[in-house]
């Protein structure tokens, strides 16, 4: 008696698959009748291919729409040349009449409460997905949208980076300070809070409505929406989309009669800003906000920006641009990352060496002891999806989060509710690097620090060209396997599991699993794809009564038994099994003599 071996190939392919919870976790539903698993047939993974790709690349799985909340500052400094000087913007209060305001100053939009039922939205609350017992959670992105005080629709941003949860029942307060129209706050995110150790998001607005017909103000937001198709794309592709998206001059823009080279989405001008805000509020007759919340006193609030802002924002002679004349999203191949290179228009001097004629190129400015590193610029108040940026790109927290305040200031004689917000360069916002050496003098055999006699603070500083800036860097790096143990564990879910047990220290998933089919070496690749012929698969054989397989589950998960995420496995995984019977085959027939 001969036992010969017939095998039947299951094709396990994500791409066939008839339900995909990730990629690397699926369900295929076989193709033809169902195979008949017998006593003494033997399973087990012949080939398996883990698609590493995404490790280099961005996978856009369906056409998608991405979109930014650009908001816009003016830097308000005293500046040695007549240019700087026109943004010399001055505030009064009970205290210290005609201060200088140093610092960024926002445009704003303004609105007056028109009924009773807007509501300021005060918090949100996180709870976790467990309220026992210690666990990770957040690392996601929250985004709600809503109506502000003006009409206008708005997104709402707010990152929530990592922490361990411990028997905190009540969750955790996150504060908003957002004034809604009829207090609505709508949770717009795509991500499965789930994957985020979260169970539920709760929103709390206060008990009764703001006032009617008080002002309150917010920053003007343009939402910038850019297009990408469905694809697999390098970094250094994605940022030549999103740079084009948000830089396209397009065709300008025009209110009423009055024409504008730009679009007003990251540069605009006062002009063009007052009569955007003219009309949709023609009460309207401030567009700067100063760049400090209220004071401690109340009653002590700031009062009229002076005359020579108000000259540039009432006179087209005097218009200036404000926001970035430059941004750019690049790829540094060094890091391995993307940088946001700028995102601010710099303050143009002239180059000593190129003589009084030479055009004016990017530099700083020295006022006193403060280098003014930027003329104006932009900051990003929402960016979704939270999957793209976040998680595909490594951009949290670039995000800068406004907060209105609920004690009223003074401006022009109109009461306003104002509101704070603190963009960081180097983390929210770009500058000029403003770097050691642009203080040394470099014509003398060595340099002593410029300064007055009998004052110790510099005051002779002379402006310096640079192109040097301070870049926002984004977390995550490519070409770097996220997946530092060097092996992944693959499961198959069916009724005829095999056993693994790990030590008591680890995490469930990874102390004890039934349905590791393979353990699967990252040592192996070809074309960014990672390969096993078998060499870590556990051979089943069945024992009892026989059984149909009509349909198998896959899923690929790190050695703590967690799923890879978005930025670790791509779409083109397959898993091949081998289903093995045995057939005994009698004697041979004798030959006819």
């Amino acid at each position: 008696m001969a036992e010969l071996k017939k095998s039947t190939i299951l094709k396990l392919r994500q791409e066939e698959a008839d339900q995909v919870i990730t990629n690397g976790s699926y369900n295929v539903v076989l193709n033809g009748p169902p195979v008949l698993l017998e006593e003494g047939d033997t399973c087990a993974i012949k080939t398996a291919i883990i698609d590493s790709t995404v490790e280099s690349t961005i996978i856009i799985d369906e056409d998608m729409r991405a979109e930014i909340g650009v908001a816009k500052y003016l830097r308000n400094a005293t500046g040695p040349t007549g240019d700087l000087a026109l943004r010399q913007f001055t505030v009064k209060d009970g205290a210290n009449t005609g201060a200088t305001a140093d610092g960024l100053m926002w445009v704003l939009g303004e609105g007056q409460t028109s009924t009773s039922n807007d509501f300021l939205i005060e918090k949100v609350t996180v709870f976790p997905q467990h309220k026992n017992g210690i666990h990770d959670m957040g690392f996601i992105t929250l985004n709600y949208r809503y109506t502000d005080i003006s009409g206008n629709s708005q997104v709402w941003s707010h990152y929530m980076g990592g922490r361990v949860q411990q028997n905190h029942p009540d969750g955790f307060d996150i504060p908003v300070g957002i004034a809604s129209k009829f207090g609505q706050f709508t949770w717009i995110s795509n991500a499965n809070l789930h994957d985020y150790k979260i169970s539920s998001i709760s929103v709390t607005k206060a008990a009764a409505p703001v006032v009617s017909g008080e002002f309150w103000m917010h920053p003007t937001i343009n939402y910038v929406q850019i297009d990408i198709k469905k694809g697999r794309y390098t970094p250094g592709e994605i940022a030549t989309i999103v740079t084009d998206g948000l830089s396209n001059r397009r065709s300008g823009a025009s209110v009423g009669t009055n024409f504008f080279p730009v679009d007003g989405n990251v540069l605009t001008t006062f002009w063009q800003h007052k009569l955007e805000l003219a009309a949709r509020n023609p009460v309207a007759d401030q567009f700067l906000c100063p760049p400090r919340s209220p004071f401690e006193d109340p009653d002590d609030g700031w009062n009229n920006i002076n005359s020579v802002m108000m000259g540039a924002w009432n006179s087209y002679s005097t218009n200036r641009y404000i926001g970035t004349n430059e941004i750019s999203l690049t790829y540094d191949t060094n890091l391995k990352k993307l940088a946001w290179d700028i995102m601010h228009f710099p303050i143009y001097v002239t180059d000593p060496s190129g003589g009084a004629s030479a055009p004016a190129i990017p530099g700083i400015e020295f006022d006193g002891v403060t280098a003014m590193s930027s003329y104006s610029g932009v900051f990003f108040t929402s960016m979704t999806p939270d999957t793209f940026w976040n998680k595909q790109l490594g951009m949290p927290s670039m995000v800068t989060q406004w907060t209105q305040q609920k004690d009223k200031m003074q401006i022009n004689s109109v009461d306003y509710y104002p509101f704070f917000v603190e963009p960081l360069e180097g983390i929210n916002t770009t500058s000029v690097f403003n770097g050691l050496d642009l203080v040394v003098d470099h014509v003398q055999a060595y340099s002593t620090p410029p300064q007055t006699p009998g004052h110790p603070v510099p005051t002779s500083i002379p402006p310096v060209a640079t192109g040097l800036t301070l870049p926002i860097i984004a977390d995550r790096e490519f070409d770097v396997a996220n997946n530092d143990e060097g092996y992944y564990l693959i499961e198959i879910g069916f009724k005829f599991p095999q056993k693994m047990i790990g030590g008591n220290n680890g995490s469930i998933g990874a102390r004890n699993n039934n349905k590791v089919q393979s353990i699967m070496g990252k040592y192996f690749t070809s074309g960014q794809f990672l390969q096993d012929t078998g060499q870590g698969s556990i051979v089943y054989q069945h024992q009892g009564e026989p059984q149909m397989i009509t349909e198998l589950t896959v899923a690929i998960r790190r050695p703590d038994g967690s799923i890879p995420d978005v930025t670790e496995i791509g779409p083109s995984n397959s898993i091949f099994m081998e289903i093995a019977k045995t057939i005994v085959a009698g004697p041979p027939p004798t030959p006819a003599p």
